[in-house]
């Protein structure tokens, strides 16, 4: 019985290192294609998507990092793929990022699943991790939002020049009920208050 189970065991291994070796090959650079990814930001219960380009923030207490996922490729498979990433890290306490933010680019990746319902985990390089945060990267343009002490923000910026973490208009997500309804947003619809905030800014109340 004992031997009989190190054979399986050792069959099972042999299976899947056949299966990486086979799957390495279906992961070169050459034979990937550009994926589709949201053309609005999503917040589901399980995740947060942005638009390709489009920055998301994500703070815990008084600390906020800036995530860009850009240069998305779709995988062989369904659900998988690579993105490159960068995440702006601007000293404690400061609002605008600009130049002072501190710049961590890299590629983060989904490359299948493995165990069984509901616990299911990741395979690939999916991990971002800067300062304290450690953020799980979700195929395509998504953090994952799903056990997390964090709160997440999309905006409408596109530019870490622009961002301003501490606008009023900013609406900021944590980790939501599975019942909860999934929310699409619009960058279009982050601009409108964006522009009425800055107009306010340019007259002062005495104007108004």
């Amino acid at each position: 019985m004992t031997r009989s189970w190190v054979l399986r065991g050792a069959g099972l291994l042999l299976l899947a290192a056949l299966e990486c070796a086979c799957g390495a090959d279906q992961w070169r650079p050459e034979l990937l294609k550009s994926a589709q990814v949201p053309r609005t930001f999503r917040v589901s219960w399980a995740n947060i998507c942005a638009p390709e380009g489009f920055i998301l923030l994500v703070r815990e207490g008084q600390d906020v990092v800036a995530v860009r996922f850009f240069g998305v490729l779709q995988g062989p498979q369904p659900g998988t793929g690579v993105a490159k990433y960068a995440v702006y890290d601007p000293p404690p306490g400061s609002a605008h990022l600009g130049a002072n933010a501190l710049i961590q680019e890299g590629t983060v990746s989904v490359k299948g699943w493995w165990g069984f319902h509901p616990l299911v985990f990741q395979r690939g390089d999916y991990m971002i991790r800067v300062r304290r945060f450690d953020l799980e990267y979700d195929f395509s343009t998504c953090l994952l939002l799903r056990g997390t002490p964090y709160e997440y923000a999309p905006t409408p910026w596109t530019r870490i020049d622009d961002v301003d973490s501490g606008a009023a208009f900013l609406r900021w997500f944590r980790e939501r009920s599975p019942s909860a309804p999934s929310l699409t947003i619009s960058p279009e619809e982050l601009l409108t208050p964006l522009h009425r905030v800055t107009q306010d800014r340019k007259t002062g109340p005495s104007e108004r």
